[in-house]
């Protein structure tokens, strides 16, 4: 069977941000960085899948459609303490 992870990139530099087992890992990623930096912080950021076959990769999200999906996946550690920029209620 294939492997398939995630990655999260840059959309500026093109680079590797990491890449992650699960989907749910990188969105909490992306939470995290967002609770602490700001929505701007990943505003330039894209998720893809990615596996061994060839044709895996596959680009789900990015910039603020990123951001939206993950703050509706709701995996992170993100509290209260949010930034006002990434709180569900200023989307």
């Amino acid at each position: 069977m294939a492997r398939i992870w995630y990655e999260l990139w840059t959309l500026d530099t093109g680079n590797i941000v990491a890449d992650y087992e699960s989907e749910a890992d990188a969105l909490a990623e992306v939470q995290e960085n967002g609770a602490a930096h700001g929505r701007e912080a990943v505003s330039d950021w894209a998720l893809a899948r990615n596996g061994d076959s060839e044709g895996d990769f596959q680009r789900i999200a990015d910039g603020n459609a990123l951001a939206d999906l993950a703050l509706r996946a709701n995996v992170g550690t993100v509290s209260v303490d949010m930034p006002r920029t990434m709180h569900p209620d200023n989307l």
